[in-house]
């Protein structure tokens, strides 16, 4: 990340040590956002999101995740297609077997240098793609776009179903020219104990209840089963995999 670029650093639960801070001392702009989990919706991406995104002072935000790692070249991807679009998003990602835990991650580090495709792709437990499953997990955005959209519906902050309505404003609200999914090399997912990929039979439960919760809590937002249902079959009538040179 260049040295004139603004940092922030949204640390969910206050658990990252302050050396990893201190990496970037030589950022020209940087902050470190903290909070504790008092209530279960502040361990949700939408809580983090919403409260870090709306700090940043430079025009154009990225999101990086923690439990992701991503190729060389993936930045300079982001801020060539947001000089014409209002989001830009990888179009798909790879997630991790689970095997792909820090330490392997460590090990194998010049096959993400020098990315090497099939090596991920033979360690991932699948290729997951954003645009088809509308799941805007990593993106560049205009924050005053951000900011117009209202960011995630906090109603919604459970398991998942924030990031398809979110998808959903994008699809309603701005021009699909203003809409840019890119094909390049997949950030990978590395897998953590709380990860559904994580077939242990306890995470796996625990996983599955939330899934019904949060399944449970978007019906209710659409205003019933029939709603919910019909959108889901309004959604899949909707979307089609991109082209080749759609993607590029």
């Amino acid at each position: 990340i260049p040295e004139t670029d603004e940092v922030i650093l949204y640390d969910k639960g206050g658990t990252l040590p302050v050396a990893f801070f201190e990496q970037l001392k030589n950022q020209h702009w940087r902050s470190w956002a903290i909070h504790r989990e008092v209530q279960p919706d502040m361990a949700s991406y939408t809580y983090g999101m919403n409260h870090s995104l709306p700090m940043a002072q430079a025009p154009v935000v990225i999101v990086w995740r923690s439990d992701y790692v991503y190729p060389r070249g993936l930045y300079e991807r982001y801020m060539h297609h947001i000089g014409s679009h209002d989001i830009v998003l990888p179009y798909s990602v790879y997630i991790g077997g689970s095997h792909v835990r820090a330490d392997f991650v460590r090990a194998n580090w010049a096959k993400l240098e020098n990315y090497d495709d099939a090596f991920w792709r033979a360690n991932a437990a699948e290729c997951y793609s954003i645009y088809e499953s509308q799941d805007p997990v990593h993106f560049a955005i205009r924050k005053k776009v951000w900011l117009q959209l209202g960011g995630l519906d906090h109603r919604l902050w459970g398991y998942g179903w924030q990031f398809g309505e979110f998808a959903a404003r994008l699809q309603s609200e701005l021009p699909r020219q203003r809409v840019k999914y890119f094909d390049y090399a997949p950030p990978v997912h590395q897998n953590h104990a709380s990860s559904l990929m994580v077939r242990t039979a306890g995470w796996n439960e625990k996983k599955s209840a939330e899934d019904r919760v949060g399944r449970a809590r978007f019906t209710e937002f659409l205003g019933g089963p029939e709603a919910f249902a019909c959108y889901e079959y309004r959604w899949n009538q909707k979307l089609r995999p991109l082209s080749p040179d759609e993607r590029r």
